[in-house]
């Protein structure tokens, strides 16, 4: 428990004002004697001893203002050199430990332990193996400046009892081993997977083009635990680009706010697409982080395919009155007591016709025989189970795409190289190093793009998970390789799927909205969380 505003008497201080306490008279140093070679009777000899000495100090209050006491153990490995230390006359008042060692520390501060040895005290090996010595002889120095200030006696008690000491201590070690075995057991459920990728072109020349091109971004989940609050606030001008970064007009490129970006490119466009591209890992993405991006050629043949389910849908009369009746029932109607279905029939029907045939229906469902096939041999009619067809929900679209990647020079094999590996490890199943989980792959967002701008008349896309990754090393048939050994020639093939479906509000209410007047993007969510309208294009 805490101390409390009222537990001391007394205010705690020292009463000689020095900063630094001794365990000597008149804040003389007393010095602890001890032998290197504990047992073999070289206690005598001046180079088998050291000699250590305890300091204390104030380090801080608590909420109702009692102090908090640290102590510091310096140890000297001649008498000469402790005998400079106390000659300095900086004992009470400086830092300074001369030739010193601090060897241990301990703090009377929740969470700090009363006793440790530093660093520097754990690597000397006669300290390590006399550490228990070390600290009784500490307490004792502990107790000694107490009789000399009497006004701190119950504040250090932490020092100078060893039960009270070690209590704390096992605390905190319990504590310190609590908090390793999470640390350990979040590592091993922490996904093996790869954090980032390069913004990677092919051809490389679409870089510094502004013709058409489909841009594939690499997104993950945010961290869960990441706190968005402590993370630096940016500004962001026209465009949606952060100040200070470089922006496009139409004669070339100007920094925007601030002239301190003095690099300017002959053609300014490589900076826009890497600007566009999401180089910047911290940059989100409706929930997402991008973490790479791959610019290619519009492929052939794009095509995209808005489907929905709909099914047969059957329901007999005995199933529209029984329906009827349990409707009523739930609703709390009178007349729905009894829901049995030859009860509901014998109120129901009164044409006496019809009522042989029901007979021979129920007939057929109490034995298992079908219905239909029991009134077709007995009446030669069936019951009208009135087919309909009926909605049964959306579906997801699917995208497949076919690139075939002929690199010209060592750069585009190394490009296209980098593509297809990226491609095929962002889109496997991820682990944790225990193996215990499987996590996701990675989701993408897909863009086709007119030069500079989402493109006004090819699909805009949600995004999409990859479902498969095809690459043909010989297209032609035929083993062919440049001096690198990089293929000539690959064909790729990638199959996308939206992961959430299509709505009716995905769409402009407008179809003569003009493609200048497009949102840019599809992930920007409203106050549902769905996509804006507009969001998908035509």
């Amino acid at each position: 428990m805490g101390r409390t505003k009222t537990e001391y008497n007394k205010e705690e201080k020292f009463e000689n004002d020095n900063i630094y306490q001794f365990a000597g008279k008149n804040n003389e140093i007393k010095a602890n004697v001890h032998s290197k070679q504990i047992g073999r009777g070289a206690a005598d000899s001046k180079n088998n001893n050291y000699y250590t000495t305890t300091r204390l100090s104030m380090n801080g209050k608590d909420e109702y203002g009692n102090p908090y006491y640290k102590r510091e153990v310096i140890l000297f490995k001649s008498s000469e050199d402790l005998k400079k230390f106390q000659e300095s006359g900086s004992t009470g008042t400086d830092d300074s430990i001369g030739a010193g060692t601090i060897i241990a520390t301990g703090s009377t501060k929740p969470g700090e332990k009363s006793f440790e040895l530093t660093e520097a005290g754990a690597n000397i090996n006669y300290i390590k193996r006399n550490e228990e010595k070390i600290q009784w002889s500490s307490r004792n120095d502990v107790k000694n400046i107490a009789k000399n200030n009497k006004t701190i006696t119950n504040g250090v008690k932490e020092f100078s009892d060893n039960r009270k000491a070690n209590n704390k201590d096992d605390a905190i070690d319990s504590k310190k081993a609590e908090i390793d075995a999470e640390k350990k057991s979040k590592a091993l459920d922490k996904k093996l997977a790869r954090g980032k990728y390069p913004t990677m072109f092919y051809p490389s020349h679409i870089a510094d083009s502004v013709q058409d091109k489909l841009k594939i971004t690499i997104l993950k989940p945010l961290d869960a635990n990441s706190d968005p609050s402590k993370k630096k606030k940016k500004k962001f001008g026209q465009g949606g680009l952060e100040l200070g970064t470089t922006t496009y007009r139409a004669g070339g490129y100007e920094s925007s706010m601030k002239k301190s970006n003095k690099t300017r490119y002959s053609s300014g466009v490589a900076e826009l697409n890497k600007t566009a591209a999401g180089e910047n890992s911290n940059k989100q993405e409706f929930g997402k982080s991008i973490i790479g991006s791959i610019f290619l050629p519009i492929p052939d043949g794009v095509t995209d395919q808005n489907k929905v389910n709909f099914g047969e849908g059957k329901l007999n009369p005995v199933q529209k009155i029984a329906a009827g009746t349990a409707l009523q029932f739930l609703l709390g109607k009178e007349g729905a007591k009894d829901l049995d279905t030859a009860a509901v029939l014998k109120n129901k029907i009164k044409d006496p016709n019809t009522k042989k045939a029901l007979s021979n229906l129920i007939a057929g469902s109490a034995t298992g025989i079908d219905t239909d096939e029991l009134l077709a041999r007995t009446q030669g009619s069936i019951l009208n189970n009135n087919l309909a067809l009926l909605f049964k929900g959306p579906t997801l679209r699917t995208f497949t795409f076919q690139f075939v990647l002929s690199p010209r020079d060592s750069g585009e094999s190394e490009q296209v190289r980098q593509i297809i590996r990226a491609l095929k490890q962002s889109s496997a199943a991820q682990r944790t190093r225990a193996g215990t989980f499987l996590g996701a792959p990675n989701t993408y967002a897909l863009q086709f793009l007119n030069g500079l701008r989402p493109h006004g008349f090819l699909p805009r896309i949600k995004e999409c998970a990859l479902l498969s990754v095809g690459v043909n090393y010989m297209p032609e048939n035929s083993y062919m390789t440049y001096e690198n050994t990089s293929m000539v020639s690959y064909s790729l093939s990638l199959s996308f799927q939206e992961t959430e479906s299509l709505y009716n509000d995905d769409y402009d209410s407008d179809n003569n909205t003009p493609v200048s007047q497009l949102e840019d993007s599809i992930f920007k969510p409203d106050f549902a969380g769905q996509a804006k309208s507009r969001g998908i294009g035509f």
